[in-house]
C-alpha cells in the first residue's frame, strides 16, 4: 500500500495499514469533509435517518430561540451578505 492523495485537501498522505481503502487524511477539515460527505449519503438513501436528523434539528432549535439573532447581532457581515443573497 503506497502513498495516496487525500479525496479532502488533493495532498498526499500514507493511509492505515488497518483502513485499506482509506481515502481522506487525518487532518480535521479533511475529517470534517469526510463525515459530512458520509452523512449527506445517509440522508439521501436512508429516510429514518434524515427523520431523525430533522426531529433533532427542530428540538435544537427549540431549545435555543435566540441563537440566530444573536448570531446575525455580532455576525454584522453574514447577515448582510444572506439579505444580499436572498433578494436573488
Amino acid at each position: 500500500m503506497g502513498e495516496r492523495r487525500c479525496a479532502g485537501c488533493g495532498e498526499a498522505f500514507w493511509p492505515r495499514l488497518q483502513v485499506p481503502d482509506q481515502e481522506y487524511c487525518g487532518k480535521a477539515d479533511c475529517r470534517r469533509a469526510r463525515r459530512r460527505r458520509w452523512q449527506r449519503g445517509k440522508r439521501e438513501s436512508d429516510a429514518d435517518y434524515r427523520d431523525n436528523q430533522a426531529r433533532a434539528q427542530r428540538a435544537w432549535a427549540r431549545k435555543h430561540r435566540g441563537y440566530w439573532r444573536a448570531y446575525r447581532s455580532e455576525n454584522r457581515e453574514y447577515a448582510q451578505a444572506e439579505r444580499e443573497r436572498a433578494k436573488q
